[in-house]
């Protein structure tokens, strides 16, 4: 029983083998605690070989049936104020086709087909300053 690889046991290297000295197993109610005594071969330098044991401790945590169980979640959205209801209300949005893009308006109907709701917001008055003469 000590052979037995779990996928959270080291993976051998090119320079590095484990080997699995022994492995105990003390059952816990959501998981199962996996203490592995380890055997580590350093062949890094070909002239000589490192060899060092190692007590590594890990939990496992027991397979869930196979129903799985989809915790519920909220989805919190932000509340819009009064103003900015309003505001979407009033101020007219350009319409777009499926893919996103904006459209135009065709001259050919009385409608509006670029703004949302036919009307278009109103332009906007531009004023010049007068420039201030050097005395």
């Amino acid at each position: 029983m000590a052979k037995r690889k779990t996928k959270y046991d080291p993976e051998d290297t090119s320079y590095m083998k484990y080997e699995v000295l022994s492995r105990t197993i003390v059952k816990h109610t959501t998981y199962d605690e996996h203490i592995v005594d380890i055997k580590k071969i350093c062949t890094g330098n070909p002239v000589e070989q490192f060899i060092t044991v190692q007590n590594v401790r890990y939990n496992v945590p027991h397979k869930v049936d196979e129903v799985k169980v989809t915790p519920t979640v909220k989805k919190t959205t932000k509340r819009k104020s009064v103003v900015q209801k309003v505001k979407e209300a009033v101020t007219p949005k350009r319409a777009r086709n499926k893919k996103g893009q904006l459209m135009a308006d065709d001259p050919n109907t009385p409608e509006n087909e670029a703004w949302e709701g036919g009307k278009a917001p109103p332009k906007k008055k531009t004023t010049t300053r007068k420039r201030k003469t050097k005395a």
